[in-house]
């Protein structure tokens, strides 16, 4: 499988419906990544996903990132929302890990106790 991503500032209508052209004659997954302050244009897409970073639950370590994902716009389809992080290679549901992630100050850091780490 290949992908190809492209990050820009804004997408109008042409843009966003020459790159679905471009990744279907391709047979590549095409990812479109434009700033999050930019008003989201009508575009030919046939997903919307809003991707954000959270803190992790107790137990992980800085080397798993944790994000909010959010399927904002599915064409014939509904939105969902999923919290997930990157664990030995692949992305893990909360779920799959705890039933309620409740992240505590001392756990996000990785430590064992809370500790001052700056003055």
């Amino acid at each position: 499988m290949s992908a190809v991503l492209a990050v820009v500032k804004t997408a109008d209508l042409t843009l966003c419906r020459r790159w679905q052209l471009a990744a279907e004659s391709s047979g590549a997954t095409g990812f479109l990544l434009t700033d999050p302050a930019s008003k989201p244009a009508i575009a030919s897409v046939i997903t919307r996903w809003q991707i954000t970073p959270i803190p992790a639950p107790a137990g992980a370590t800085f080397e798993e990132p944790c994000w909010a994902i959010d399927l904002v716009y599915c064409r014939g389809g509904h939105p969902r929302q999923w919290t997930a992080t990157w664990r030995e290679g692949r992305l893990v549901p909360f779920s799959a890990l705890v039933a309620r992630p409740v992240p505590r100050p001392a756990q996000q850091a990785g430590l064992a106790t809370a500790k001052r780490l700056a003055v």
